[in-house]
C-alpha cells in the first residue's frame, strides 16, 4: 500500500484577498505609476558609510530611525526594489498591530488602514522634498509606528502591575534612539492600562500610569539638558523623531496622515477590550471596515496626484543629466498643461544646446501647481538652476546654487554630482576629488563616481567627453 499523503488544502480567505489588495494597489500607486518619482527622491537624499555620517544622526532624538531609512532610501535607485522593501515593511506592520490590538475575522482591514497612510506620507512630497531635511522620510515613519505598536505588544505580555510600570518608564526611556515614537509608545500603553482599570475594577496599574505619565514628561527635558552633543532646541521637543515639517497651514497636508495614524493606534488600544468575537463576527462590521479601507487608498491615490508641470520637471532634468536633450524637448511638446517658468528654462536651455536657439520668453510667474511651500520657492530656482548654468557655462553661479541648497538642507547626491563637474571645469581636481569621494562611498553612484574620476585623475581626457566640450567657455566673472 502506498501511503497516503496529506495535502495542503489553501483557502483563499477575505483576509488573504484583502492583503492582495493592498500589495497589487502599493505596487501601483508606487513603484508603477511614481517610480520616477522614488528615483529622485534617492537622487535629492544621500547615505555614507562611516562613522562621521552616524554620529550625526545620533545627536538627534528618533535618530536611528532616520540613519535606517537613510540607508535603506538607497535602494529606491531601483523603484521597484525600493518599493519591495516597503511593502514587506508594510506587511510587518500590519501583522505586528494585528497581534497587539488582536483585529481578527471582520476587524482585520482595519490593519492596512496605517500602511496605507504610510502610503500617503510618500507619495504627497512633491517639491517638499526638496526641502525636508529628514533623511529616511520614505521609511523612519513606517519603522516609528511598528515600533511603538510592539511596545504595546510587550507590555501587555507582564502580568506584574510593578513590572509594567517599569517596564512602561523603559519604553519612554528609549525616546533618545526612537524620539516622539517612544512618547506615543507610552500614551498608547496608558490608554490600554486606563481601559483595562475600567473595566476590571482593579486599580494595582494606576502606578503604572502615573509613572508612565510622569516618565512621558521629564524625559524630552532630561534629555534637552543633559544629553552632551544633542542639536535639539526646546522648540517642539515633544514631536522630534518626526519629519521636520512646518507647523503652519501650508504643510497641514504633510501631518494629516502622521496625525491619522497616531490617532488611530490611541484609539486601537483604547477600544481593543472592547472589541468582542461577535463584533468581529459581524458582517455589518466586515463592510464598515473594508469601507475604511477603501476610502483611505482613495485619500492615498488622491493625495499623489501630482501636477503635471511637476512631472514634466522631474523628467526633463532626468533627461538633462543623461544629456538627452531631444527628449527634453520631446516632454514639453507632450505636456497639456501651460508651461510653467521652470519648463520653459529648461526646454530653452535644451534647444540652445541643440544648436537652436529659445522660442519662448521666460517670465516667472506664480502657478496654480498646488505646491503649498509658497515660501520655498529657493528650492526648487536652486533644483533647476544648477543643472541649467552648468550647462550654459555659468559654473560658478551654478556651483553656488548647489553650495547654498546644501547648506541649509544638507547633502544631496544630485547636487555633489554638478559640484563635481563644476569643481573639473574650474579646473579644481582637489575639491571635484573631495565631492567624489563621497559618491564613491555610495552603494549605487559608485559607477558614477569611478566613471568621473578618470577626469579628476587624468584631465586630458575632458577633452575626450562630448559633455564637457559642449559646455560653453565663458568668461571668469560668469
Amino acid at each position: 500500500m502506498s501511503p497516503i499523503k496529506n495535502k495542503v488544502k489553501f483557502t483563499l480567505t477575505p483576509n488573504i484577498i484583502t492583503l492582495s489588495a493592498f500589495i497589487v494597489f502599493s505596487y501601483m500607486l508606487l513603484a508603477e505609476k511614481n517610480g520616477y518619482m522614488l528615483r529622485w527622491y534617492d537622487e535629492m537624499s544621500l547615505f555614507l558609510p562611516n562613522r562621521l555620517f552616524f554620529d550625526s544622526f545620533m545627536n538627534y532624538p528618533g535618530g536611528i530611525l532616520r540613519y535606517i531609512g537613510a540607508f535603506l532610501t538607497q535602494f529606491m535607485y531601483y523603484p521597484w526594489l525600493g518599493v519591495t522593501i516597503l511593502v514587506a515593511l508594510w506587511i510587518f506592520m500590519s501583522w505586528v498591530i494585528k497581534r497587539t490590538f488582536s483585529l481578527d475575522g471582520s476587524a482585520y482591514p482595519l490593519t492596512l488602514i496605517a500602511p496605507l497612510l504610510m502610503i500617503a506620507t510618500i507619495v504627497q512630497l512633491d517639491e517638499a522634498w526638496l526641502s525636508l531635511n529628514t533623511p529616511g522620510y520614505l521609511f523612519s515613519n513606517t519603522l516609528g509606528f511598528t515600533l511603538s505598536t510592539a511596545a504595546l505588544l510587550a507590555y501587555r505580555s507582564i502580568g506584574n502591575p510593578m513590572l509594567r510600570a517599569v517596564t512602561g518608564v523603559i519604553i519612554v526611556a528609549t525616546y533618545p534612539l526612537f524620539g516622539f515614537f517612544a512618547l506615543l509608545a507610552g500614551v498608547i500603553c496608558i490608554a490600554c492600562e486606563t481601559v483595562t482599570i475600567t473595566l476590571s475594577r482593579r486599580y494595582q496599574g494606576i502606578t503604572a500610569i502615573v509613572v508612565t505619565i510622569a516618565a512621558i514628561i521629564a524625559v524630552p527635558q532630561l534629555y534637552f539638558r543633559y544629553m552632551p552633543g544633542t542639536t535639539v532646541d526646546n522648540n517642539c521637543l515633544y514631536v522630534k523623531g518626526l519629519p521636520e515639517l512646518m507647523m503652519k497651514g501650508w504643510d497641514m497636508y504633510l501631518w494629516i496622515p502622521l496625525i491619522t495614524t497616531s490617532l488611530l493606534l490611541v484609539i486601537l488600544a483604547a477600544t481593543q477590550k472592547l472589541i468582542g468575537d461577535k463584533f468581529k463576527s459581524s458582517k455589518g462590521v466586515n463592510y464598515f471596515t473594508i469601507a475604511c479601507v477603501v476610502l483611505t487608498a482613495l485619500y492615498g491615490y488622491s493625495a499623489g496626484q501630482k501636477s503635471e508641470q511637476l512631472r514634466a520637471t522631474v523628467l526633463m532634468l532626468y533627461h538633462i543629466d543623461h544629456n538627452r536633450w531631444d527628449n527634453v524637448v520631446n516632454v514639453m511638446s507632450r505636456v497639456k498643461e501651460q508651461p510653467d517658468y521652470n519648463m520653459t528654462l529648461l526646454n530653452n536651455t535644451a534647444l540652445i544646446k541643440l544648436g537652436g536657439g529659445a522660442n519662448s520668453t521666460i517670465k516667472p510667474r506664480n502657478t496654480p501647481d498646488g505646491n503649498p511651500r509658497k515660501n520655498e520657492s529657493f528650492t526648487m530656482t536652486a533644483f533647476v538652476q544648477v543643472p541649467v548654468n552648468y550647462h550654459l557655462g555659468k559654473t560658478n553661479q551654478s556651483y553656488r546654487w548647489a553650495m547654498e541648497h546644501s547648506v541649509k538642507y544638507g547633502k544631496r547626491v544630485y547636487f555633489l554630482k554638478y559640484m563635481v563637474k563644476c569643481a573639473l571645469l574650474n579646473d579644481d581636481f582637489k575639491l571635484a576629488k573631495r565631492y567624489n569621494d563621497l559618491l564613491m562611498s555610495t552603494m549605487f553612484h559608485r559607477n558614477w563616481a569611478e566613471h568621473y574620476n578618470r577626469y579628476i585623475e587624468n584631465p586630458e581626457l575632458m577633452k575626450q567627453s562630448q559633455e564637457f566640450m559642449s559646455i560653453p567657455k565663458l568668461l571668469p566673472a560668469d
